[in-house]
């Protein structure tokens, strides 16, 4: 009797990061698997990206600066050396609000 595929997939899991606390969540992961953009939601108001390294667990914050930042969406670009990114930095406006007016802009057309 042969494993099967959902059997062979857990046989291969292994924790890379675990999380004591917050909104952790997985934006994105590079094409050999081996980097993952993970984001940690705080409030409407600020989240903090990271870069996960997934063969030693070692977790790097992407942007250093103490600014309270709202991010939306994390990409890697398809070679894995640059990350695309959209943000609050640096605007006056609330991000996820301007984002529900234009997905209600859109909607009523």
């Amino acid at each position: 009797m042969g494993i099967s595929g959902a059997s062979y997939f857990l046989l291969n899991v292994k924790l890379v990061l675990e999380n004591k606390e917050g909104g952790w969540a997985i934006a994105d992961c590079n094409q050999d698997e081996n980097q993952m953009i993970v984001g940690n939601y705080t409030s409407d108001n600020e989240s903090k990206l990271y870069i996960l390294n997934t063969l030693s667990g070692k977790l790097g914050e992407i942007n250093t600066n103490n600014k309270k930042i709202s991010y939306a969406i994390a990409k890697f670009s398809r070679d894995g050396k640059d990350i695309f990114l959209i943000s609050d930095e640096d605007t006056e406006v609330n991000f996820y609000n301007s984002i529900l007016f234009i997905a209600i802009l859109l909607l009523v057309g």
